[in-house]
């Protein structure tokens, strides 16, 4: 085992997410749950990485996606999700390719569109990702595919109509996803 080596030791990734067939469970506090289905969902993001060692690296990264449940009629459009993560990455150098696995454990702002009768806002939640995935280098330039699921819990506080009371609402989010990139190492 070594530390890796010269140049290539500094990554940086553009990537465009899809995910489908997820699932929502919706929560108002009093013990009342529903079960959602999700629309598929999408979103891009980047990914600074620094390679430690010839099995690990670690990085930062920011994804933006747009979800909305199947039975989203009391949403009034898409939210939008920033994930903010520290990318922890087993890898196996293989040369000319790279197999991993990833954890990305961070926060997410979620921007819910307005509930219908309510005023939603802005949350902070948390997202856990696991990912396993395959890059293919050239020179300097590589493609990555990954594929996984993402788990997020959204808290919400929303509030009604023109009146000062508020409820809350929680959404608990579970998604597999694919995301496909292009990494520079220069």
């Amino acid at each position: 085992m070594s530390v890796a080596q010269g140049p290539r030791r500094l990554r940086f990734s553009a990537f465009l997410t899809v995910g489908a067939f997820g699932s929502a469970t919706r929560s108002d506090g009093r013990g009342n749950d529903t079960s959602l289905d999700l629309l598929p969902t999408g979103g891009g993001g980047v990914l600074v990485e620094y390679v430690l060692h010839d099995f690990f690296a670690i990085g930062l990264s920011g994804r933006l996606t747009l979800w909305k449940p199947d039975q989203g009629d009391f949403l009034e459009g898409r939210a939008r999700t920033l994930d903010l993560a520290i990318v922890p990455r087993g890898r196996v150098d293989l040369g000319a390719a790279e197999l991993y696995i990833a954890l990305p454990l961070g926060l997410s702002l979620d921007w819910l569109p307005d509930v219908v009768g309510a005023y939603a806002g802005t949350s902070v939640g948390v997202h856990l990702d696991a990912l396993a995935g395959l890059r293919a280098w050239g020179k300097n330039l590589g493609f990555s595919l990954e594929a996984g699921i993402t788990l997020r819990h959204l808290p919400h506080t929303l509030a009604l109509g023109t009146s000062s009371a508020e409820t809350s609402i929680d959404f608990d989010v579970v998604q597999p996803l694919v995301q496909l990139g292009v990494v520079l190492r220069p």
